[in-house]
């Protein structure tokens, strides 16, 4: 029953550069040398070879020069792109803003980053030299706080270039016997040595062995992915034995080829003596998972890889161990889930031309592209279920993968690559309807066929179009959707067709726009009522309250409102609930309801933190509780605001900007140019977890019932209510009884049934069980439970009371076990029955008329508290969750 508590991270460094699973050997000179650069010069380019450790030293530079940079050091991974138009849009996406209505992502990033100071780290720039540099000279021509550090094996060619050829690391002389404290100060011995450990625990280097790790060093020229392969060797091999081996198959290839440099060669022979190592099919999987982009999981890998010629479904989960233990795969782990693997860019492309060689590439392609075809698939329905958040990050892990498999589907099945781009709406609309919206423009034009899934397609598009500030567009594209779905006869579609159409006049407003408008909507829940689709039924009934507003029928539009979010919350469906919360708060400010606004504005915040991903809902709340803030709390105010400028531009919505800068004007009056700028740029550089952490700071900590200077209490037939200093006189009602119930038991879920029947745990003659189920159906359950629901649950729980009882007796394990899940799911419903689970019953369901009628009165008594203390209204609204 208490207020929630948020477990936030702390993220006072603005960064998103990946922790390290192992340590950082060596490099001391480098790192010293590239941070003095970076601390002068405006753009360095790390140029090497495959292998040479440029990444890892950039990064390592970079965490160091984190507190250097006020808008903090920003990775920028490239080795996932094929297509060098794309690399503005990497940049964007890696910084968390969005391209700008009307503007190029060029000259969108411009203007983003010309007031910033920041680094960026650009990696493996080398495949797309040409592209990246045109987009580097551009940025740094404009963006005088911008410091650029790069990784490439070739020059960018930009002026103002700094190149710092990352060397290979101290390596043993060939013509010199070193002690074992001499070897032990060489970087490649150090770095052969602790990785050695990590595959062999124990393993150091003796009199025995010191000639043989001398050698070992030499042949891999100390190039560190080289010495890295080698280590792992050690698991399986003596060092004497990887020294014999790795001197002939260095020396073999050393003369193969003239025209490369000696460390190519080097770093060629490591990769062909590791993959020596492998079985056949080892060594097809590996080249087969070159076509990934930006990493995998062993689901894909397995769908992907396991597919022999000849069709036989092969498991390829030992394969990628092995290779996971051979260090050509990496393992990249992550708190909460299965993990993800990769291949190294370097050893990625070694593999991608064997596979080209092996003439597999099409068929690896092909298979890669089908996976993510699938997986979408999968997506569009998880994104709507429990499991929310979690595939909002999985779509995010596997864009690169998407964009991949959506390139191929054009050019080979525009069916399906429509269908991809529709599967994944719910992520573009809160993350990036630009990139959702040309996904959609590409496919559409391609596939001409008139059916269900291009009216769905079209529907998509109007609304992308109408986030990306475009209302003509929307409406070209809605009026298309309506007359292919009246072809179709859809109920569903000419529903969703109406409502987009109905959004777009809305937008444009006309000359008696408001009655059009909301006679489209009507038109529109007519038809969605009839397909029975809740989903839609939901954004038709939400986007129609919103209108409603307009036309100051705030009951009308409360009504609306709330059934979309009791539609909503029957799914649990965080994805709309968020922005339904923010819809009844702006009903709650036209009604004059600031305690009830402020309280569904930070429920719409919580939505957006649990679902991860929902920059858009939480900027419009931000914003909204920075309005409310303005007179009492100016700083805090500002601060928010920034907040959600930062977050509508990341999102790429442009319409609400104007808001919010009037409102930053009003404050700027009051408190001076130099302080509220100051504030303005804190709160633009917050995380979304901050700000929901400063939204929520003016929250009370304690409930009613356990502060020292609150207090709820019985006096005949009032009550007295002090909060914060305020005593207020209250008549009894049944309500205030239950809110006192609950604040008596702050945390636990209390059944309806228990509110009725005098107090939680109350028992008349005969409880509901007769062992440890703290239920009671007898006494004054008075309209919370009537008497035929009563009935009802009390012979079923007493009839499988019995059948435990007797399946026990019996040595009946599984009907006993049975009988408990079904005892148990029952309960769960009735500890529901006062919403407190989130869960909406049926209409005739017994729970759910239990759950109505506690949630009424307490919704009244909230309210009559409201009235008389507001603070107090406020505190309950957060902390008795009622389900209303």
């Amino acid at each position: 029953m208490a207020a929630a508590i948020y477990q936030l991270a702390d993220h006072r460094e603005r960064t998103n550069l990946p922790l390290q699973l192992t340590s950082f050997v060596g490099r001391t000179a480098e790192i010293g040398a590239v941070k003095e650069l970076v601390a002068h010069e405006r753009l360095v380019t790390l140029i090497g070879a495959g292998g040479i450790g440029k990444t890892r030293l950039a990064l390592e530079v970079a965490r160091q020069r984190i507190g250097s940079f006020s808008d903090g050091v920003w990775l920028v991974e490239l080795a996932g792109l094929t297509d060098g138009e794309l690399v503005p849009e990497a940049v964007i996406s890696a910084l968390g803003f969005t391209a700008q209505k009307g503007l190029a992502p060029t000259e969108s990033l411009t203007r983003v980053l010309e007031a910033r100071d920041l680094l960026c780290v650009l990696d493996n720039c080398e495949h797309l030299v040409a592209s990246t540099a045109q987009l580097v000279d551009a940025l740094l021509r404009h963006c005088p706080g911008l410091r650029i550090l790069a990784t490439s094996r070739d020059v960018l060619g930009v002026g103002g270039e700094i190149t710092w050829r990352v060397p290979s690391m101290a390596t043993p002389g060939e013509k010199h016997r070193h002690t074992l404290e001499e070897l032990r100060r060489f970087e490649a011995v150090q770095l052969l040595i602790h990785r050695a450990r990590a595959a062999r625990p124990g393993f150091d280097i003796d009199d025995g062995n010191a000639a043989a790790v001398a050698r070992i060093c030499q042949h891999a020229d100390g190039i560190p992915l080289a010495l890295e392969l080698i280590a792992s060797r050690t698991r399986a091999m003596s060092i004497a034995a990887i020294d014999e081996r790795l001197a002939e198959r260095f020396n073999l290839v050393a003369g193969a080829s003239r025209v490369s440099l000696p460390r190519q060669r080097t770093l060629q022979a490591t990769f062909d003596w590791s993959v020596a190592t492998l079985s056949e099919e080892g060594t097809r999987v590996f080249e087969w998972l070159s076509v990934f982009a930006g990493g995998f999981t062993i689901e894909a890998a397995e769908a992907v890889c396991s597919l022999k010629p000849d069709g036989d479904r092969q498991s390829g989960l030992d394969v990628l161990i092995d290779l996971v233990d051979k260090s050509l795969v990496v393992l990249q782990e992550a708190k909460g889930d299965a993990g993800r693997y990769r291949l190294l860019e370097p050893i990625r492309q070694y593999a991608l031309e064997r596979l080209i060689e092996a003439d597999e590439d099409a068929a690896a392609v092909s298979h890669h592209a089908r996976f993510f075809l699938d997986l979408g698939e999968r997506a569009y329905a998880e994104l709507r279920g429990a499991r929310q958040p979690v595939w909002m990050t999985r779509v995010e892990q596997e864009l690169d993968n998407f964009r991949a498999s959506f390139r191929w589907a054009l050019a080979h099945d525009p069916a399906a690559a429509l269908r991809l781009a529709v599967h994944l709406e719910r992520y573009w609309i809160r993350n990036s309807p630009a990139e959702g919206r040309e996904w959609l423009h590409d496919a559409l034009a391609l596939y001409r066929a008139r059916d269900e899934l291009r009216a769905h397609a079209l529907y998509d598009a109007a609304f992308w179009a109408l986030f990306r500030g475009y209302p003509g567009e929307a409406r070209d594209v809605g009026e298309e959707c309506l007359t292919l779905a009246r072809e179709l006869g859809s109920d569903l579609l000419i529903g969703q067709a109406l409502t987009a159409l109905a959004s777009v006049i809305c937008a444009e407003r006309f000359e008696g726009w408001l009655t059009t408008c909301l006679e489209t909507f009507a038109e529109a829940e007519q038809h969605i009522r009839s397909a029975g689709d809740p989903e839609v039924l939901g954004t038709v009934l939400n986007n129609y309250g919103c209108t409603l507003v307009d036309r100051r029928d705030l009951v009308a539009a409360r009504a609306k409102i709330e059934e979309a979010i009791a539609l909503a919350r029957s799914r649990n469906d965080l994805w709309q609930l968020g922005g339904f919360f923010t819809s009844l708060a702006e009903v709650d400010v036209a009604d004059r309801a600031t305690a009830s606004a402020e309280a569904n504005w930070k429920q719409a915040l919580d939505f957006s933190l649990q679902l991860g991903c929902g920059r858009m809902t939480a900027a419009y709340a931000l914003a909204g509780l920075a309005q409310l803030a303005i007179d009492d709390r100016p700083e805090q105010s500002l601060r928010l605001l920034g907040a959600a400028s930062s977050l509508l531009e990341a999102a790429g919505v442009v319409e609400f900007a104007s808001d919010v800068d009037g409102a930053r004007r009003a404050i700027h009056a009051s408190l001076g140019d130099e302080a509220s700028d100051a504030l303005w740029q804190e709160g633009t550089r917050m995380s979304l977890e901050e700000a929901v952490t400063l939204a929520h700071a003016d929250s009370p900590s304690a409930s009613l019932a356990s502060a020292t200077t609150n207090a709820l209490i019985r006096e005949g037939e009032f009550w007295t209510l002090t909060y914060e200093g305020v005593v207020a006189r209250l008549k009894d009602s049944k309500g205030l009884r239950d809110i006192a119930r609950l604040l008596q038991t702050p945390g636990i879920e209390v059944a309806a049934i228990d509110l009725g029947s005098g107090g939680p745990g109350a028992r008349g003659t005969r409880g509901l069980g007769s062992r440890d189920l703290d239920l009671g159906v007898e006494g004054d359950v008075g309209e919370a439970l009537d008497a035929t629901a009563r009935a009802e649950y009390r012979s079923r729980l007493l009839d499988l009371e019995e059948e435990i009882d007797e399946a026990d007796a019996n040595n009946d394990p599984e009907r006993a076990s049975r009988a408990r899940e079904e005892r148990e799911f029952l309960l769960g419903e009735l500890r529901a029955a006062v919403g407190l689970g989130g869960r909406a019953r049926r209409a005739l369901d017994p729970a759910e008329r239990a759950r109505k009628a506690i949630t009424g009165r307490i919704r009244d008594a909230v309210i009559h508290v409201e009235a008389a203390c507001p603070r107090a209204g406020h505190h309950l609204r957060r902390s008795i969750r009622t389900g209303s």
